[in-house]
């Protein structure tokens, strides 16, 4: 499933490059960000259960190596920043115009 995030994500690189690209006007650059926007909104509650995954399965011992926990907590640090991230994203994007 995030693969065809990713996937998407490079689609959209591809139908935006500019003169001959797919965009028909103001109201498509208008729906892409709402939808990316959307996207982003739903990104911390992600981000923070994948957080708590690796913390839960680095408790239960199923991760292997002797430095796992300093890893486990690299990541989770990392994913906590990418949370705080998309947060500061979802708090400075401007509202939808009615």
């Amino acid at each position: 499933m995030a693969g065809a995030v990713a996937e998407g994500i490079r689609t959209l690189h591809h139908l935006t490059l500019g003169p001959g690209d797919q965009l028909e006007g103001p109201n498509d650059v208008r729906d892409v960000i709402g939808a990316l926007s959307l996207a982003v909104s739903r990104m911390p509650q992600l981000l923070g259960q994948l957080a708590v995954f690796l913390e839960i399965e680095q408790v239960k011992g199923t991760l292997a190596g002797q430095d796992s926990a300093e890893h486990v907590q690299a990541m989770a640090a990392a994913l906590d920043g990418a949370r705080d991230a998309c947060e500061r994203v979802i708090a400075a994007a401007p509202r939808p115009c009615a």
